[in-house]
């Protein structure tokens, strides 16, 4: 099975480290495919990186991290335990 030309180009932006981690998700995904008979699996394995990728070499994505991690806001829900007794 070839790799997708994007698996390439994720495998050259990612650090070592990165990459082995890389390796080992595509790596069962192909397992997964070739027992399912069923691309996807690699496919949205290899889309997810590159994604990824791509949202980080935007310039000013640290910028934004800090920026969203400062603007956090809790979130106002109920708990599990809330829901059940209110659907009870």
């Amino acid at each position: 099975m070839a790799l997708p030309p994007k698996a390439e180009q994720v495998l050259g932006l990612l650090t070592p480290e990165r990459g082995r981690v890389f390796i080992q998700e595509l790596l069962a995904s192909m397992q997964t495919s070739q027992a399912q008979n069923d691309l996807r699996p690699m496919l949205n394995v290899v889309e997810a990186w590159y994604r990824t990728q791509v949202l980080q070499s935007d310039p000013d994505y640290q910028v934004s991290v800090k920026r969203a991690r400062r603007l956090q806001r809790p979130v106002h829900g109920q708990t599990v335990e809330e829901l059940r007794q209110q659907l009870a």
